[in-house]
């Protein structure tokens, strides 16, 4: 599951381009998108009720089912990541070599900023990764396994 808008100024006008993708383990998906420059605001309106729906009834299912998979010793790729029962792992690019980073669950941190992704370690926040929330499958399940690992301290 992924979505995401982009919105593109050319000269006066302002277009929204809507994204939400549900993609199954067969790799078979579904995507709704659609571009409007006029009545951008019912545009937003529909956008956000099509993710509320998701949320409330099919991101429960794909958490459930991520979650069994860790709990079970499986590691589950989203995105640069490889996330495991313990934590998640991923790599940052240096000058001449990348550095691999395990970060405990309880030290990971998440945020959005400008439709990235960010991954880091709270300890060490320079041990950052970031990538497309909008083209990532289930960037918005690790976003919730981070921040509900995170509260059970």
């Amino acid at each position: 599951m992924r979505w995401g808008v982009v919105i593109t100024h050319q000269s006066i006008e302002v277009s929204h381009e809507f994204l939400l993708v549900f993609t199954a383990e067969d790799n078979e998906s579904i995507h709704f998108s659609w571009t409007v420059s006029k009545e951008i605001e019912n545009s937003q309106k529909h956008f956000g009720n099509l993710i509320n729906a998701a949320l409330s009834y099919l991101f429960p299912h794909i958490v459930g089912r991520i979650e069994e998979r860790l709990a079970g010793g499986l590691s589950v790729r989203i995105g640069p990541c490889s996330l495991s029962r313990t934590g998640v792992t991923y790599e940052t690019k240096g000058w001449f070599s990348t550095t691999p980073h395990f970060v405990p669950w309880q030290k990971v941190c998440v945020s959005l900023e400008n439709g990235e992704l960010i991954v880091s370690d709270a300890q060490s926040p320079k041990a950052r990764i970031s990538f497309p929330f909008r083209t990532t499958n289930n960037a918005p399940v690790l976003m919730a396994l981070a921040n509900a690992n995170r509260n059970e301290d």
